[in-house]
């Protein structure tokens, strides 16, 4: 079994904190941190996964407006992770618009290493807009199967 494996296997939660332009132009989060336990906020120099370019936007569908406008968004996106090194994360969400400035969110997607090995993820996030960029805090959960 490899770093990577070993990496998800071990880790069944992760906090996150995704920090979104047009599209996703930062993401960073962190594991089970004694920090996460006592409430104090995510630190990015404890990221297990970050990312500081922009995702590539894949499409973007409306599925609803009513009672609240829902999207399906795909993504590709390049980051680090920790002990691992680059990966790629290809990404799904459906995101519910409860207002201008705050949403909810599903997504599921799989993280890949050049190598091919890959782990399948699934979250839930809330977002809320602050000045013209969105904020989402949320729980990833890895599939170590």
């Amino acid at each position: 079994m490899n770093v990577f494996a070993l990496t998800f296997i071990s880790m069944s939660v992760l906090l996150g904190a995704l920090f979104l332009s047009s599209a996703i132009s930062y993401v960073s989060g962190q594991g089970d941190s004694s920090a996460a336990k006592n409430e104090e906020p995510l630190n990015a120099s404890e990221a297990i996964y970050s990312s500081n370019a922009s995702a590539e936007v894949l499409g973007v569908k409306n599925i609803s407006q009513s009672p609240y406008r829902t999207t399906e968004e795909h993504y590709l996106e390049h980051g680090l992770m920790k002990d691992v090194g680059n990966v790629s994360n290809n990404q799904t969400y459906f995101n519910t618009y409860l207002s201008d400035e705050l949403l909810t969110g599903r997504g599921s997607g799989t993280i890949s290493l050049s190598d091919g090995d890959e782990i399948s993820w699934t979250s839930s996030d809330l977002g809320r807009k602050v000045g013209d960029k969105w904020l989402f805090y949320g729980v990833i959960l890895f599939n170590s199967t």
